[in-house]
């Protein structure tokens, strides 16, 4: 399900709790989060040689991990948090996932806000 380090996906949780609640450092409800924290370590990303095929596939593997991860972890929030409402650079998870179809590999805004239940 996800390829990101634990560490940093217990850090990502984090700051998505902190949104929920409305205390992120960012802005509150909303979590900036990066795509390079969504992968692990690929020595084919290291160094200067930024146009070898091996750097390329790397980026583009390492645009797919992140895109999925991001997901995968917004579903499961939303799955945990049931309350809660969670957009992607303004879209919904899954619209937003089939709308970066390469991949991401630069950063998003996580807006998470809560649904109000009925008493």
């Amino acid at each position: 399900m996800f390829d990101t380090p634990l560490l940093e996906l217990l850090k990502l949780w984090g700051e998505l709790v902190e949104a929920y609640h409305g205390k992120n450092g960012y802005g509150a409800r909303t979590a900036e989060l990066y795509a390079y924290r969504f992968c692990p370590d690929d020595p084919r990303r290291r160094g200067s040689e930024l146009h070898t095929e091996a750097r390329k596939q790397a980026d583009k593997e390492a645009a797919w991990i992140a895109r999925n991860s991001l997901y995968d972890l917004c579903k499961l929030f939303a799955a945990v948090y049931d309350d809660a409402i969670l957009r992607i650079d303004g879209r919904e998870p899954f619209d937003w996932f089939q709308h970066v179809d390469a991949g991401f590999n630069h950063r998003v805004r996580v807006k998470v806000t809560r649904r109000s239940r009925a008493k």
